[in-house]
């Protein structure tokens, strides 16, 4: 089985777009986690229950990830957050869920897998989770809650898709 790690950035547009799709993700693709230290990014979500109840489960921040985070965001592109996704990632072994270039960058430097979220909608289709249909209806979803989403991604996506 497949450990991926959401960055806040797919779990906000995800959130945005049908929240079912934590549990689809973890019935069909890979088990979905969240890093706790990182729980109150997410203001829609309040406590673990909440992000059960949607198909998260918490991952444990080591405290010495946290420390160094704090110390690494001073000197760099990534914030707090992305330096505990990234230790966080690497330390249990998962695969990072982002959109984040420059976290992407981090963690192929040091070879931890990646995968973006509109790759996780792809294989969600690919595995039976949703249909073809519903795979692009999800990706406009996103595209329309996400204004860094530009058309040419989601007709790259829909592309993707339709090659399944």
């Amino acid at each position: 089985m497949k450990y991926l790690l959401l960055d806040t950035n797919i779990v906000v547009d995800y959130l945005k777009a049908d929240k079912t799709l934590f549990s689809l993700v973890s019935q069909y693709v890979g088990e979905v986690f969240y890093a706790d230290a990182m729980a109150a990014e997410i203001k829609q979500l309040e406590g673990r229950a909440a992000y059960e109840e949607i198909g998260i489960r918490l991952a444990p921040v080591d405290p010495s990830d946290i420390s160094e985070a704090k110390n690494r965001k001073l000197r760099g592109a990534l914030s707090e957050y992305d330096w505990i996704c990234f230790f966080t990632a690497k330390r249990l072994g998962y695969c990072c869920v982002t959109n984040d270039g420059d976290l992407r960058k981090q963690c192929e430097k040091e070879g931890v897998e990646t995968i973006r979220g509109g790759k996780l909608i792809i294989e969600l289709c690919r595995n039976g989770g949703v249909t073809k249909d519903r795979a692009k209806e999800i990706g406009r979803d996103i595209k329309n809650g996400n204004p860094w989403i530009t058309d040419a991604w989601l007709a790259a996506f829909i592309a993707k898709i339709d090659k399944l």
